[in-house]
This record gives structure tokens, sequence and C-alpha cells, in this order.
């Protein structure tokens, strides 16, 4: 059995039909991604073709062993067993995946995790395979990683960057960098509900720890356009309330609204990523980054979201 049936075999084991659909729409990409770029700009001068991977992981994961990969996902609080066990999957199946691309394999792949455990789980998996020379395995940072990982390019690289974070961990100055590069394909997990539990309908964030971090996502304060003004106000000589109505469409929106004012082109589709009790989770969420490139990369892009 090929290592993605035999994923998507653990995965249904777990009722984790988004986990599946994700991994296919990243392996379906990567597979259409090199075809397209198999020969460009010419057969003999092509382009080096690398994968990024953010939030690698072991590279495997055994769901029979469910209590210890519960242990390990720093996830947000409340979220139950079931997810825990859907996210963990799928974040240590995407590096395999990449590996996996035959018909023009990538020239190089960065793994990266800030988890040292997992790390050296994923250099084991890394070492068993014949072409691993190609493969960098990376513990640190993933904005910092990432970031570095534009400055570093060259004319003639272009990449595919997969962003599959637990929870808020990508910044935006991270996202931009990618961007900039006018290099890179990027996948992205938007964590909708993640987000949406730092923003409470029946008041504005007021913790500083709390505002840090939804500024460092959002990149600014546009999130602040969610609240308006309630009209009422708790004690006299106080503020009015801010409330929130807006739900987690106006908040992917607001992002994928700043996406487009960086990245060449935003796929018009994007897909909600839910567990199998119904839950909102994710937003998966496709940019190009690459002018020239972009309009049969989101047309890619847009047909396999459709397709979910």
């Amino acid at each position: 059995m090929d290592s993605i049936s035999e994923t998507a075999t653990q995965m249904n084991m777990f009722g984790g039909d988004w986990t599946l659909q994700k991994l296919e729409a990243l392996r379906k990409y990567l597979n259409a991604y090199t075809t397209v770029l198999k020969n460009k700009p010419s057969r003999d001068n092509r382009f080096s073709l690398i994968y990024v991977d953010a939030f690698a992981g072991t590279g495997r994961v055994d769901l029979r062993d469910t209590q210890e990969a519960e242990d390990k996902s720093p996830l947000f609080p409340g979220w139950d067993e079931t997810t825990r066990a859907e996210v963990n999957e799928f974040l240590d199946g995407s590096a395999v995946i990449a590996m996996e691309v035959t018909d023009r394999s990538f020239d190089r792949l960065l793994l990266i995790d800030i988890d040292a455990d997992k790390v050296e789980d994923l250099r084991n998996v890394v070492e068993e395979r014949e072409d691993s020379s190609r493969v960098q395995v990376i513990h640190g940072d993933a904005n910092g990683e990432v970031e570095q990982f534009c400055k570093s390019m060259n004319g003639m690289d272009r990449a595919v960057v997969f962003l599959d974070p637990f929870g808020t961990q990508v910044s935006w100055s991270t996202v931009e960098a990618l961007a900039d590069s006018q290099k890179c394909d990027v996948w992205i997990l938007y964590p909708a509900i993640t987000l949406a539990r730092l923003l409470p309908l029946d008041r504005k964030p007021q913790l500083p720890s709390r505002i840090n971090t939804l500024n460092r996502v959002f990149g600014g304060k546009e999130w602040e356009s969610l609240y308006y003004s309630s009209g009422q106000v708790q004690f006299i000589g106080e503020e009015e309330e801010m409330v929130r109505n807006a739900g987690i469409d106006e908040i992917v929106g607001l992002y994928s609204q700043k996406m487009q004012r960086v990245f060449a082109e935003v796929a018009p589709t994007r897909r909600t990523l839910r567990n199998s009790k119904g839950s909102p989770l994710y937003e998966l969420v496709f940019a190009a980054g690459n002018p020239n490139g972009a309009p049969i990369a989101v047309d890619i892009a847009k047909h396999i979201l459709q397709s979910l």
C-alpha cells in the first residue's frame, strides 16, 4: 500500500474526511505544479523547484497511539479528542506527500518544525529515502525560517509553500515576505475557529496579549473593523460597548482581502475545513506570487478547491 493510500486508510479510521480532502488537495496541486514547470523556462534551463513545509511534523504518525499524539498537540483549548487526532494526522502527512511527487520531483525540500522530538523523527523518515540529499530538515521557528528562505531565493527558484499551523503561529510578516518574493505559490490553512475565539462576540478584546496576537496575524488592526458600537454602556461614564456580528466568513474575508493586495492573485474559491462533527476548523486559501504564472496556478487551485 502506498503512503497516500495508507494515510487515507488511517484517517478514515477516525472519520477524518476533511483531513483526507486537504491531503488530496496538496497532492494534486504539487503534481500539477511540477508538471507545468517541468521544462520551464526551457528544457536546458529549468527552474529549481522547491517545496517548503513550515509545520512539517514527524513525516508520519501512528494514529493507533492517539493519546500520545494529543499530548504533543498544542491545539486551542477546548478542542475535542477527535479534532486533536485529525489535525495531528494531517500535519504529519504533508511532508511525505511532497517527497513522493515523481513526474518531476522537487529539487529541494525544506521541512521545518519547532518541536525537537518531531524533527528527530522526521530526520529518521528522510534518511530512509534514497533521495534524502535533496531534503533539508530544519529545527526552528516557522516565521523566521520562511522569511530567511525568501531572502535566499535567486531568480531561477520557484517554490510551493505550505503553511498549516495548529493555531495563530503564522505572522503576517511571513505571508508578506512570501508575496514580496514573487516566486512562491502558497497554501494557507487559516485558523478560522481559533481567531473567532480570540474575537469575542460581546466585547472587543482587551487583553494586551490577545491584541498583540491579532495584530501579528492580521498585520495590523484591520480586525477592529469587525466590531461596531452597540449603543449601550454598562456603567455611566464608560464608553459604549463594542460587539461583533461578523462571522467566520467575514473574518476570513478580511484576511483574504489583505492577501489580494500583496499577492499577484488569490484563488476566488476557498474551502471551509470541518471536523467529523461538522465544526469549522480552518479555511484553505491559495495565493500565487508570480505575476506571469499566477493565472494558471490559480486556475489549477480553483479547480482543486471546487472539487473537494
